[in-house]
């Protein structure tokens, strides 16, 4: 059985790799649209 703390810890460093990855993506995105023109 994981501990309340373990499941926080998880949850919380998968909220920070899908945020971190969503921000680089939109940076990414917008860049393109940037060089596009």
């Amino acid at each position: 059985m994981y501990s309340i703390k373990t499941r926080l810890l998880v949850a919380l460093s998968i909220v920070l790799t899908l945020t971190t990855i969503a921000t680089g993506a939109a940076m990414y995105y917008s860049v393109q649209r940037e060089v596009d023109r």
